[in-house]
């Protein structure tokens, strides 16, 4: 008997246009893709939505940004224990130390290429579904 594996969920958290076209790109053959464009917007899809994993861009829009949005995750339960991988184009490593010290699990730095953001995916996921 063949049973068809459940796609996976990835929340891509991402204010600009192109880039979160190009995660589109890379994740639509494997993954449910939902987005969201600031904190305000994540917070609604994960509340509506089962998600396996965030990617998550630290500037966002409104007054929030992305490292708001991984502090409110790590304090809620539901959520505290949720994947999030930050891709920034902000590559100093006090960015890096910032992301982790927030909570994030892991950080690529844009430009980011399809090879690398499955192997994060996959790295945070496999055995978790």
């Amino acid at each position: 008997m063949n049973f068809e594996e459940k796609k996976l969920t990835v929340l891509v958290v991402e204010d600009d246009p192109g880039s979160l076209k190009l995660m589109y790109l890379y994740l639509k053959n494997d993954f449910i893709i939902l987005s969201a464009n600031s904190v305000e917007s994540a917070k609604q899809q994960i509340s509506d939505n089962e998600v396996d994993i965030i990617l998550l861009d630290l500037s966002l829009e409104g007054d929030e940004h992305g490292l708001d949005f991984v502090r409110f995750l790590r304090k809620e339960k539901a959520w505290m224990k949720l994947p999030v991988i930050a891709v920034s184009a902000h590559v100093f490593e006090s960015d890096r130390l910032n992301a982790f010290n927030a909570g994030c699990d892991d950080f690529l730095n844009k430009p980011v290429y399809r090879a690398a953001v499955i192997e994060k995916i996959n790295q945070y996921l496999i055995g978790n579904s």
